[in-house]
């Protein structure tokens, strides 16, 4: 529930500027709001399931949660040189909004760890109530932009970090597993300290680090490569994404915060016990979709429905269900601490989309465009289901 208010928020104002600001100001937003994506799952350096899987209820857990915003910092400062040498080195089309990009980046990161440390110590309705307010404040977004019309880029991005930090606040300020000053005290920037740091959460790190590439890397490299009019129908197209996205996102934080502390033994039981219930009941919201696809075509991507729109349409589908069961298994990699096999298939999946993009764009346009996220979600698909099962067979035995 928490996670829907603040993805199915983000997902509607989403769908609100699409439909202001037209394919090619879109694109533009779409790109800064990619690169803030990307720096989710880059900063944190993994926080946000190692969080998730190592902080107790019963337990002082402050000291893990300083280390991550060290490392948040730290990596924040090597991004923001390497973005000023870039803007050096090379014509910027978008000027200050990179920088916008990265700020909301650091924002949604620093959320992120916090939210993941409160799901570890269980408070997932103080969640709710802080995401309940950073959805209002979205909503009154939507709503005045339909009421007085469209902002630029730049004001909508400055909005959204607003928001973000408000919502910063109030969570260190009211929630009872949170203070500021037992976080500060353990603050530490020191060479040891953050090698430590790199060493405990390396593979969560590096893992998100390739996800990332796979799943938001290529949505910076189309723009090169696809016209402008193209990539605001691809983004469009991912609209319809979005929504599953939260889903898999939610599904794998509760999933995680269940089995990590089961027996390996009882892992599995549990594990195949969630999965036999969501993915019949996704398959089931798929062939509805699928059913009802001139509708969702016409009023969430904003496009027509025609012989490439409704390719691609089976394209996002095969996405939705590839993704939603492959992060399950990450999980269960996780739990069974088999997090250096978890970042191997992803970096299997990141090349295998990398040489996708070169190979089917600017060629084949949006059916290109779609068909490298569907390759490469079926590739890991596969990859991970059949490893997985192949450790829970290894737990059974022992």
């Amino acid at each position: 529930m928490s996670l829907g208010l603040q993805f199915g928020s983000r997902w509607l104002l989403s769908i609100s500027l699409l439909a202001m600001f037209g394919l090619r100001s879109f694109g533009v937003f779409s790109f800064i709001y990619s690169i803030a994506n990307i720096l989710v799952s880059v900063l944190p350096f993994g926080s946000q399931f190692y969080l998730i899987k190592e902080v107790q209820v019963d337990k002082s857990n402050e000291k893990e949660l300083s280390k991550s915003i060290v490392f948040l910092l730290f990596l924040t400062g090597i991004v923001g040189v390497l973005i000023f040498i870039l803007n050096l080195l090379f014509e910027n089309d978008y000027g200050s909004l990179l920088y916008l990009g990265l700020v909301l980046g650091v924002v949604f990161s620093f959320n992120n760890i916090l939210f993941s440390y409160l799901k570890g110590v269980g408070d997932f309705g103080f969640e709710l109530k802080i995401n309940g307010v950073f959805s209002i404040l979205v909503f009154g977004l939507i709503g005045f932009l339909y009421l007085y019309g469209s902002l630029e880029v730049e004001a909508i991005l400055y909005l959204l970090i607003i928001f973000n930090l408000i919502t910063t606040f109030l969570a260190i300020y009211f929630s009872r597993y949170l203070n500021y000053r037992d976080i500060l005290k353990h603050i530490d920037f020191s060479k040891q300290n953050l090698g430590a740091v790199f060493q405990q959460r390396k593979y969560f790190g590096l893992q998100d680090i390739v996800t990332a590439s796979f799943v938001q890397g290529g949505m910076l490299l189309l723009p090169l490569l696809i016209l402008d009019d193209v990539y605001g129908m691809y983004r469009g197209m991912l609209l319809i994404v979005a929504p599953f996205s939260l889903l898999n996102v939610a599904f794998s934080q509760v999933l995680l915060s269940q089995i990590k502390d089961k027996s390996k033994e009882q892992i599995g039981k549990v594990f195949h016990l969630l999965q036999r219930i969501m993915v019949p009941l996704l398959i089931t919201v798929l062939v509805g979709l699928y059913v009802f696809k001139a509708i969702v075509l016409q009023y969430v991507a904003k496009l027509p429905l025609n012989d490439t729109t409704k390719v691609a349409f089976v394209g996002v589908c095969l996405i939705i269900l590839s993704s939603f069961i492959y992060s399950g298994y990450e999980m269960l990699l996780i739990a069974l601490d088999k997090q250096k096999l978890r970042l191997d298939i992803m970096i299997i999946g990141a090349v295998v989309n990398l040489i996708t993009i070169f190979c089917l764009l600017p060629q084949y346009g949006l059916i290109g465009a779609i068909s490298t996220n569907v390759i490469s979600s079926v590739i890991v698909f596969g990859f991970i289901m059949f490893i997985g099962e192949m450790e829970l067979k290894k737990v059974s035995k022992a």
